[in-house]
């Protein structure tokens, strides 16, 4: 699951600038695989980068669906882990090459 820490500010006394926090919110924004890495990318969308699970392309919603989620899962990428050994070879020795990855641990 997501969530977002929103800050509830307000303007701050008279004798500073700027804002003061006045409260802390958790909001619910939708199911997503377990994080190793959470990148916006641009245009609402946020790339998931996920070592236990399939990492996913996700988009953002300002409102939330009939399910109350906010995350739209745009695209899913198969989690091939763990790699434990890999070469990178030239097949066909005309600069084309290949990853072979090694036998999963």
């Amino acid at each position: 699951m997501m969530y977002i820490l929103v800050l509830i500010t307000q303007p701050a006394p008279a004798l500073s600038s700027g804002l003061q926090v006045k409260d802390l919110k958790f909001e619910f924004l939708g199911t997503t695989s377990i994080p190793e890495a959470i990148v916006y990318l641009d245009n609402n969308h946020v790339y998931v980068g996920s070592h236990l699970g399939d990492s996913q392309l996700v988009l953002l919603h300002t409102e939330p669906d009939e399910e109350g989620e906010y995350i739209e899962v745009a695209e899913t990428f198969v989690n091939i882990a763990p790699i434990a050994d890999f070469d990178i070879v030239d097949l066909e020795g005309q600069g084309q090459v290949r990853i072979l990855d090694g036998p999963k641990a």
